[in-house]
């Protein structure tokens, strides 16, 4: 895929893509008519997380969230966190209706939900239970709605309509660290792949 230049971000790292450390990426439907607001069909979003724990912009840059049109290959910057926003992001998901991207952000130890402008809002964090989602991809969907977060040692479930969490599943096997999570979407049964190799 060819990529065309992009636009300038507030870093020195213009990513796109060679030498990117490319942690998350998720692709939106690609059918229907995109409603007002809404993320357009078949578009990929990738999270690119800075290095160094945001300490060094002008050498790492920041936190940035890229967008990729398919049928053009054009890369444009979606999102940039910066200073106090900055906290590494990693995994991506949209939610069911495709309204907004969740991410995960590992030093923040919280969970951010964007609008189709890019505009973020702090969905979960410490005190909901996050702690260092690091995964490729460190959340999922059942098909009852509920949403999965894995976090080290731990896998939290946020039962639809409830903004508490309850835990799935923890490290009393020893087998929980950091890891990604899938659901089988018929009959949702959840796996888990250690970032140590294990599933």
């Amino acid at each position: 895929m060819e990529v065309l230049p992009i636009g300038e971000s507030s870093g020195n790292t213009a990513c796109p893509f060679d030498g990117c450390y490319l942690l998350g990426i998720v692709v939106t439907a690609s059918e229907g008519i995109p409603a007002w607001g809404d993320f357009f069909p078949g578009y990929i979003f990738v999270s690119d997380p800075t290095g160094k724990q945001c300490t060094f912009p002008e050498q790492y840059g920041w936190d940035q969230i890229w967008e990729i049109d398919p049928e053009t290959g054009e890369v444009t910057l979606f999102a940039e966190l910066t200073y106090e926003d900055c906290g590494f992001v990693a995994g991506l998901i949209f939610t069911p209706d495709g309204s907004r991207l969740r991410v995960a952000q590992v030093y923040k130890h919280r969970m951010l939900e964007l609008d189709s402008e890019g505009k973020f809002t702090v969905l979960y964090d410490q005190y909901d239970g996050i702690a260092a989602p690091f995964g490729y991809n460190s959340m999922a969907y059942a098909p009852d709605g509920s949403f999965f977060v894995s976090v080290q040692g731990a896998i939290l479930r946020f039962p639809t309509g409830s903004e508490s969490a309850k835990v799935f599943a923890d490290d009393s096997q020893q087998f929980l660290d950091f890891g990604s999570i899938a659901i089988d979407p018929l009959n949702g049964d959840l796996y888990f792949g250690s970032n140590f190799g294990s599933l």
